[in-house]
């Protein structure tokens, strides 16, 4: 028998932040916490050099870093599909904990190698499980704006982070991780104790039912509708093959990101501005994500997940290509709040977009896969850019500006053939 699926309901974002489903309030609060206690990845290359190691061993040990973070990404998605979410973020949080506290420890250079690595290595895995746990306890039409809500609390925890960092990393970097250790630690508890009563099963576990956590008494939130159900049928290469085709081209979305943090400050500096001015900028983009992510998400939620992933990455980059190619000092500030607006626009949807097409049972897999695309990209960009921009400072806006209409066509075709 076929049924007709009604039309999604969209509740205000307010009422979907205050009335969102236990398990996401606390996984926001977890990450929260985590947020505001995470300093290894801003302070890896200064806490290496003071501990000694010279420029030309660090680029392969921050290499070794980048590779342990997307194996962590790919495992993570890879364990939560087959122990739960719940389960899988607990373990990650205190092993990420330990880990930092080995970092803490650590008497010679191979410790502090093997340290960092497995820094890397956990704190990326929680990622799959964390997005896995918003999709399966958000419906369909609430997921943007969880999302949104999920990058405001780390948004908000990073900021704080900041301060904190501030105070404390000049003083020592073993106490700046002490801190770490015990805010991934905390997480861990956050999460065990907050989710303890409820039924976790693994997504793979039964071909009925993903792995979501309900409350008690209150009946588990269930896929969406028009899902691939794998339930009756052999797993086939080419139900996957959309998903695959989108985490690679967010890849390219990534690689162009990126360029905000490598090339962009270069080309700043090259028009005579300091460095005090593109800090000034990074500034103004945290201010604006907070203020306007959840609000702009009200919009975007109501579209099909297309329009404000092509919308998103095209705004972006005519924001960054404006910002690096006009000098005026006035330009280069609207020009950067504009690529805050397209990040705001398409980033809380890309983790919708993967879910929406990844077959019933493969939710978390697939957003360890789309974690470790953007890991990639956001690794290989700044490379990449700093290559381009040494031969033609231009052509690497102009070719950021190609590049962002050709992933958009990519898109697009994914999201066509996915109908």
């Amino acid at each position: 028998m076929t049924s007709i699926a009604a039309e999604p309901v969209h509740r205000p974002v307010r009422q979907v932040v205050l009335q969102a489903p236990r398990p996401v309030k606390i996984l926001i609060l977890g990450v929260f916490v985590t947020r505001m206690g995470s300093f290894f990845a801003t302070f890896a290359t200064l806490f290496l050099t003071q501990r000694g190691f010279a420029s030309h061993t660090l680029p392969a040990v921050l290499v070794a870093i980048g590779l342990a973070g997307m194996l962590g990404s790919l495992g993570g998605g890879w364990l939560a599909d087959r122990i739960g979410s719940r389960a899988s973020l607990v373990g990650s949080m205190i092993a990420s904990s330990a880990a930092v506290a080995m970092l803490v420890v650590a008497p010679n250079h191979p410790t502090v190698v093997v340290a960092v690595c497995l820094v890397a290595l956990c704190s990326q895995s929680y990622q799959p499980a964390a997005s896995a746990l918003l999709i399966l306890n958000s419906a369909p039409a609430d997921r943007v704006p969880t999302f949104a809500f999920f990058r405001l609390a780390m948004n908000v925890g990073a900021a704080i982070g900041a301060v904190i960092a501030g105070f404390v990393a000049s003083r020592s970097y073993s106490a700046l991780f002490s801190i770490e250790a015990i805010a991934y630690a905390a997480c861990g508890m956050v999460v065990f104790l907050g989710l303890r009563h409820a039924q976790v099963t693994p997504t793979g576990a039964r071909p009925d039912g993903p792995d979501t956590v309900a409350e008690p008494n209150e009946p588990a939130l269930t896929s969406a509708p028009g899902r691939v159900d794998l339930a009756d049928t052999a797993p086939h290469p080419q139900r996957n093959l959309p998903v695959w085709l989108l985490c690679a081209l967010l890849f390219g979305v990534a690689t162009v990101y990126a360029q905000y943090q490598s090339t962009l400050p270069l080309q700043v500096v090259r028009h005579g501005y300091t460095t005090a001015f593109y800090g000034a900028l990074l500034a103004v983009n945290g201010v604006v994500v907070i203020a306007g992510e959840l609000p702009i998400s009200s919009v975007t939620r109501r579209l099909p997940w297309v329009v404000p992933l092509i919308g998103g990455v095209l705004v972006m980059t005519i924001g960054l290509a404006g910002a690096a190619m006009i000098s005026l000092a006035a330009v280069i500030v609207v020009a950067f709040i504009a690529f805050t607006v397209g990040e705001m626009i398409f980033a809380p949807v890309t983790n919708a977009a993967v879910a929406a097409i990844s077959p019933a049972g493969t939710e978390a897999r697939y957003q360890g896969l789309l974690a470790t695309a953007q890991s990639l990209g956001f690794s290989l960009g700044p490379a990449i850019g700093t290559t381009v921009f040494a031969l033609s400072h231009h052509g690497l806006w102009i070719g950021t500006l190609l590049v962002a209409v050709a992933l958009s066509t990519g898109i697009y075709g994914v999201w066509r053939i996915s109908q």
